[in-house]
């Protein structure tokens, strides 16, 4: 995100006080910036930091259902970013198929030719980036299983002793 900002404040300067533009700048600067938001998305679903229905739900039944609406939340999750890690591999497949190139940078290539790049390219990000975090929410479900079965497995030797 640094070197997005750097060459963005370049741009500017040399837009104002150089009436000059860099050919790729803006190409480069808006897919650094989409990348990045897609990156980050898996980091915010393992930290948590994403707004869940459970807020609300947790007003409405209390702390005692919060193990079973966030295990629900969590699993809705993942069925939703792995769908979209396929519709994602599905539009690369599509724009591999076609063809299709994306903007022409005129004078950015070798030699001051035109560079032109494939649409797919930048689209990478979509599955790679719902991948991490369908990864996260998996460990997020693995993590809530283990949690339970643990609880589950320390329930059960103090009911068989008042069996006894």
């Amino acid at each position: 995100m640094a070197l997005t900002v750097v060459l963005m404040f370049v741009e500017v300067l040399a837009r104002y006080f150089l009436n000059w533009s860099i050919p790729f700048a803006l190409v480069l600067i808006e897919g650094m910036l989409v990348w990045g938001v897609f990156l980050l998305v898996g980091s915010v679903a393992r930290d948590d930091g994403h707004v869940r229905i459970g807020f609300f739900i947790e007003r409405v039944l209390g702390h005692r259902a919060k193990p079973f609406y966030t295990t629900v939340e969590n699993i809705f999750s993942l069925v939703a970013s792995s769908f979209l890690v396929y519709v994602g591999y599905r539009l690369i497949a599509h724009e591999i198929h076609t063809g299709m190139k994306g903007v022409i940078i005129p004078g950015s290539g070798a030699q001051g030719t035109d560079f032109m790049y494939y649409l797919w390219v930048p689209m990478l990000i979509i599955p790679l980036g719902f991948f991490i975090t369908s990864v996260f929410y998996m460990e997020r479900i693995a993590n809530q299983v283990r949690s339970f079965l643990r609880r589950k497995g320390r329930e059960q030797p103090e009911e068989s002793k008042k069996e006894e």
